[in-house]
């Protein structure tokens, strides 16, 4: 592998944090407004989904925001602080608030602080595709560490030691950010108090989150518009973000469905059932690091395999409804196989826009790629209506026909793909 851009690392760092607080909350979020709410299955799934939908959704107007008025890199700071904030209102009770500041600087950091990661490297840079492989794996350390440092405290000392632990993690984001950027003091305070107004509203929509989950679709569809009307030239990263959509629609389970499956029929022992997640960023920190030069696939080959293994990995979690003995062996292997697969699609996709965006558009075509995540965010909702429990009775029942269903349907998306021809120019562009 060639020498990398030495700022890669520190956006590795930062982002490594970033993820440490994001998936650290939101590990716990679903088992929280389960117990502590008292939510069913039906309401804790649409809010989770909106919340996630939100969340990436955002990265739209943060890439508008960081092209027109802020810049990225006062973007990304103005992002990182109100994280902050959200974890801290989290930790204090304040959920729907905490949560809106976190919709909200997530909204400014991720999708900016990928472009300009794609910034480091120079047009046609060999090294670019490896380089967002490397910043995968590296912001899935957080993850792991999140999933299994957030779940194990959220569990012995209760749910807002948990999200304490979360915001931790993101004060030393915003101390290692210092070192990668440097913005205005003054500038980044009006900005920061400009864009915390935001989070009320999202707040708002989140209580309200049954009402406003159907108006949702049309600021999609309305955001798919503005993106075809100002990206005409990039409309092959349509396709791309079209098996996106549907492969993380499928993924998100493990933080909504997977995580009461695995709390209700997976024997763990004294594991607790969010840290079973934990095999997700494990299994792409250890193999991350190899996979671009192990792979022998490329472009829309490699979406292949993606889908491949989320067949593989739903057929096993509905052989793990039938063989309850060996449920936690299957339910394991399945995160892993998930995790293989997400490797394939993930950085294949972020390396492509990033190859097609010029500077003027560098926010913008990234937040094409996180609009393509909230919509799966969105489908993952219905999906996840498969295995919502009403009766506990049948629960068992309910996960076979559910694991099985996107087990299948990933199969027929799987030989889809497959007969789907690369343009070769889009090929030479992302190796």
């Amino acid at each position: 592998m060639e020498k990398q851009p030495k700022s890669l690392y520190i956006v590795n760092f930062v982002s490594m944090w970033e993820c440490f607080s994001f998936y650290g909350m939101r590990v716990l979020l679903v088992l929280f407004m389960v117990h502590e709410y008292r939510y069913s299955d039906e309401k804790a799934f649409g809010m989770y989904a909106l919340y996630t939908t939100l969340v990436e959704l955002g990265g739209v107007f943060g890439g508008i925001v960081a092209d027109r008025y802020l810049g990225l890199k006062r973007s990304i700071a103005t992002g990182a602080l109100l994280l902050m904030f959200g974890h801290l209102l989290m930790a204090f009770h304040q959920f729907f608030l905490g949560l809106g500041c976190i919709i909200t600087g997530s909204s400014l950091f991720r999708s900016n602080i990928a472009a300009f990661l794609g910034q480091l490297y120079t047009e046609n840079d060999p090294r670019r595709d490896a380089g967002y492989t490397l910043y995968y794996t590296g912001i899935n350390l957080g993850g792991f560490l999140a999933t299994t440092a957030c779940a194990v405290v959220g569990e012995a000392y209760g749910w807002h030691a948990g999200f304490s632990l979360a915001g931790l993690g993101m004060l030393f984001g915003l101390i290692a950010l210092g070192f990668l950027v440097k913005v205005d003091k003054k500038a980044l305070i009006q900005s920061t108090i400009a864009c915390a107004c935001i989070a009320p509203v999202m707040a708002l929509m989140l209580y309200y989150h049954s009402v406003v989950a159907i108006v949702v679709p049309i600021a999609i569809g309305g955001a798919f518009y503005y993106m075809y009307k100002e990206l005409a030239a990039y409309r092959r990263l349509g396709l791309y973000l079209l098996f996106l959509v549907i492969f993380y629609a499928c993924e998100e389970q493990l933080g909504s469905s997977l995580v009461l499956f695995a709390e209700r029929h997976v024997e763990r022992g004294i594991i607790p059932a969010a840290s079973l997640i934990t095999c997700n960023p494990l299994t792409i920190l250890l193999v991350g690091p190899f996979f671009s030069r192990l792979m022998p696939f490329e472009g829309m080959k490699k979406i292949t395999m993606s889908f491949v293994m989320l067949a593989g990995a739903f057929f096993t979690l509905w052989l793990a409804c039938i063989v309850p003995s060996s449920s936690f062996a299957l339910t394991v292997s399945s995160v892993v196989l998930i995790s293989v697969g997400e490797l394939c699609i993930g950085p294949t996709v972020y390396a492509m826009a990033s190859s097609m965006a010029p500077k003027a558009h560098a926010g913008l075509l990234m937040g094409a790629v996180a609009l393509g995540y909230s919509l799966a965010n969105y489908a993952s909702g219905f999906l996840s209506q498969l295995m919502a429990v009403a009766e506990p009775e049948k629960s068992i029942d309910v996960y076979t026909h559910g694991f099985l269903t996107i087990a299948i349907a990933a199969s027929v998306v799987t030989l889809i793909t497959w007969y789907i021809k690369d343009d070769r120019s889009t090929i030479c562009k992302q190796s």
